[in-house]
């Protein structure tokens, strides 16, 4: 039992040891990309920049590789990752000396993403399309084409053209007792003739 017990408290420092060259291996290449990516900003390559301080921030996180990460972000305007960055940090430690400093500029990030998501809003608004078809122009007829139209369809009628002869007749009758032509003789009281199959009557004058 003694021997038992000696070789379960040896796999269990064994287990330990292991857990803990895992947590240093993890922190060493934490601290690798937390140099490289300070290199890279130094640089002006702010994406890989970014990269090497997500990875270290992933592998072991830190207040200071949480800013770093989020300053990259910020260079990059990356203003959703940047929040969501800064929101990590207050709850890796509330009682950070930069946790007010997190807190103010996530106030400021989340206006602004609040307003850029209501100018989104207004422009789709905006530029939708209309389903309905614009109704077409009605057709105006102009003076002239209506004159002419209304003149065409007054020389159609039978009628217009019994007035024409009766108005020629009186012409011609007052022409005759004007200049006293014996020629001509007055019309005959009742006289009646037909144009165009229309009937009309002369009167005497």
């Amino acid at each position: 039992e003694t021997t038992a017990g000696v070789e379960t408290a040896r796999e269990t420092t064994a287990g330990v040891e292991t857990a803990g060259e895992s947590t240093t291996a993890e922190e060493t290449e934490a601290r690798l990309r937390e140099q490289a990516g300070r290199l890279a900003m130094q640089r002006g390559e702010l994406e890989e920049a970014r990269a090497d301080f997500a990875r270290a921030f992933a592998l072991a996180p830190t207040p200071a590789r949480g800013w770093a990460l989020a300053d990259a972000q910020g260079a990059l305007l990356e203003t959703t990752n940047q929040a969501a960055t800064l929101r990590a940090l207050i709850d890796l430690d509330p009682s950070h000396e930069r946790a007010p400093e997190a807190r103010a500029r996530l106030v400021v990030l989340d206006a602004s993403l609040a307003s850029a998501e209501v100018e989104t809003a207004e422009v789709d608004t905006t530029a939708a399309p209309t389903t309905d078809a614009a109704p077409a122009p009605a057709e105006i007829a102009t003076p002239t084409e209506t004159a002419g139209e209304e003149e065409r369809d007054v020389c159609d009628e039978p009628w217009f053209w019994a007035i024409v002869a009766v108005a020629a007749v009186g012409l011609v009758v007052t022409a005759s007792v004007l200049t006293g032509d014996p020629g001509v003789q007055d019309p005959i009281p009742g006289t009646a003739g037909e144009v165009d199959g229309v009937v009309y009557t002369l009167v005497a004058w």
